[in-house]
């Protein structure tokens, strides 16, 4: 039966990549904002999520944790291929073995931490402490977040994505721990408290998915997620830790693999939204338009320019003087004008003809 869970497992994988790069490709181009609502591929993307995560669960049934939990950590690995396919590219190499190194990092801290069947007991008190670090947490992201930019941005919005994904993760476990089949014990503001934290992880998560940095995202809200859980689970549920230099020493490892493989996801350049294509594309079209209508005016102005030019060297032409009973000069103002004139220079003007003989009087006789 462990094969049914480990194929269950990778089935489930699977849907919560392909859901998450569905919800990120509806939020790079509409924005994290209330469009995302009448989107229905954001909607698909949440449905299959959610599909994934419950056959994790039902993995849960039919193999054991060690083998479900390094598949469904995986997920980064399918996650960031499907999102670059669906903007129309292929995933990079550093995409590939950033995610890998995410991933890996991220299965061997969970190795690390023992597993004991132990009921899980919170205290309102402890409940509402917990729902205060964890709003200090998405306060300071968020501040963070308005003066950040690029993949520090996405990085700080995942992670209050992921710290209160494990708010709803560490109240499931108190409200499920405590079941025991009687439907009377879910009737406390711990399950009410679930859906409305689920809400609050949705949003913050398509906030993160906004800015365009997919890989680094997912995997701020992969990292963050366990790790906030673990914590909880030893500080306020008296679950078990990793001690001892055996567990301390690879546990640093994993975190610096961790580390690494997220700064390599960071180094990325983002998945713009198709609106800043179209901004800039339009951009570039008004750029060439006031270019080219510059250029015109500069040539239009030139032309202006040399005539204008041209005018003042005629008009500033002084005649030279003239001597008694000569002629005035005429100087032509344009080469358009010189032709006419030149030939009107060399076309003889005629006169009074001179006296011609005549044989029979021997008189002169003058033609007018």
């Amino acid at each position: 039966m462990t094969w049914v869970g480990i194929s269950i497992a990778l089935v489930g994988a699977l849907g919560y990549a392909l859901g998450a790069a569905l919800q990120q490709f509806e939020a790079v181009t509409e924005g994290a904002s209330l469009k995302l609502m009448r989107r229905p591929r954001w909607w698909l993307g949440g449905v299959i999520g959610f599909t994934g995560a419950s056959l994790h669960a039902v993995a849960l049934s039919f193999a054991p944790l060690v083998a479900v939990q390094p598949i469904s950590v995986a997920t980064l690995v399918f996650a960031v291929p499907l999102a670059a396919m669906l903007h129309g590219r292929k995933a990079h190499r550093a995409e590939i073995v950033g995610s890998a190194a995410v991933a890996v990092g991220l299965l061997g801290l969970l190795l690390l931490v023992p597993s004991h069947a132990v009921t899980p007991h919170m205290t309102g008190r402890e409940a509402f402490g917990f729902l205060g670090c964890i709003g200090l947490v998405v306060l300071v992201t968020h501040l963070a977040g308005r003066r950040a930019r690029g993949p520090a941005k996405a990085l700080v919005l995942s992670v209050a994505a992921g710290a209160v994904t494990a708010s709803v993760s560490t109240f499931v476990r108190v409200v499920g721990g405590n079941f025991g089949g009687e439907w009377a014990n879910l009737l406390s503001w711990f399950t009410l408290a679930v859906p409305v934290l689920l809400i609050c992880a949705v949003v913050l998560l398509q906030k993160s998915y906004e800015v365009g940095y997919f890989g680094i995202a997912y995997a701020g809200v992969q990292v963050v997620d366990p790790i906030t859980s673990i914590l909880a689970g030893a500080l306020l549920l008296d679950e078990a830790m990793p001690s001892g230099w055996s567990n301390v020493l690879p546990a640093l490892l994993a975190g610096a693999l961790m580390v690494w493989g997220t700064l390599t996801l960071g180094r990325l350049a983002p998945d713009h939204k198709a609106s800043d294509h179209k901004a800039s594309d339009h951009k570039a079209s008004e750029r060439g338009t006031s270019e080219r209508g510059t250029s015109g005016h500069t040539a239009s102005d030139r032309d202006g320019a040399g005539h204008e030019g041209l005018d003042r060297k005629t008009s500033g032409r002084k005649a030279p003087a003239l001597s008694p009973g000569a002629a005035p000069a005429v100087f032509p103002e344009s080469s358009e004008d010189s032709a006419p004139a030149r030939a009107a220079e060399a076309e003889p003007v005629p006169g009074p003809a001179a006296p011609t003989p005549t044989p029979a009087s021997g008189s002169v006789q003058v033609t007018p």
